[in-house]
């Protein structure tokens, strides 16, 4: 099932003077004016609501390698790193970045790094983690701190070492989100 989600519109109240009218009701004179309200603009976003059911599933079909220490990219890739270094019995530390705004619009040219990691990470088999990584750029920023190390990336939806939900092009309503 796909939600449908009016994300942005705009609209008028236009007054018809042409159409103005007098009525005359016991002895009052009433100017009526006809106002029309138009919409224009209007963008129409479809969403695929996913429940934390459908991704524990799809965690449990997945082949994953051996993994020391899941790291989230902060802030949308918490909440779906917690849930994976839970399902894999596995430590979590995040790395901040910080490229859109809750709208999905760009902040800045390129994602910003705001907490650098500083953890020893040496030997550790890593899985970095991402809710969805589109174009990519903030999953490569994390990857350039963590240059060296044993990494393997996941996204939920869109381009990752391994991709939860590969089959979903559209927004996606997530669990964790209101």
């Amino acid at each position: 099932m796909r939600t449908v989600v009016v994300t942005k519109y705009y609209f008028a109240i236009k007054q018809t003077s042409y159409k103005q009218r007098k009525i005359r009701t016991h002895n009052y004179q009433f100017n009526l004016n006809f106002f029309v309200l138009l919409f224009f603009n209007l963008e129409v976003q479809i969403m695929v609501p996913l429940s934390f059911k459908q991704i524990s599933e799809r965690l449990k079909n997945i082949e994953i390698p051996e993994i020391d220490l899941v790291i989230g990219i902060g802030t949308g890739g918490i909440p779906p790193a917690t849930f994976v270094a839970f399902y894999l019995n596995a430590d979590l530390q995040v790395m901040t970045l910080n490229y859109r705004d809750e709208k999905n619009n760009p902040l800045y040219e390129a994602p910003k790094v705001l907490q650098k990691p500083e953890w020893n990470l040496q030997g550790k088999r890593i899985l970095l983690v991402d809710d969805v990584s589109v174009t990519g750029k903030t999953m490569n920023k994390a990857l350039e701190q963590l240059k060296g190390y044993n990494v393997t990336t996941l996204a939920m939806k869109g381009k990752a070492d391994i991709v939860l939900f590969p089959e979903i092009k559209e927004c996606v309503k997530w669990p964790w989100k209101p």
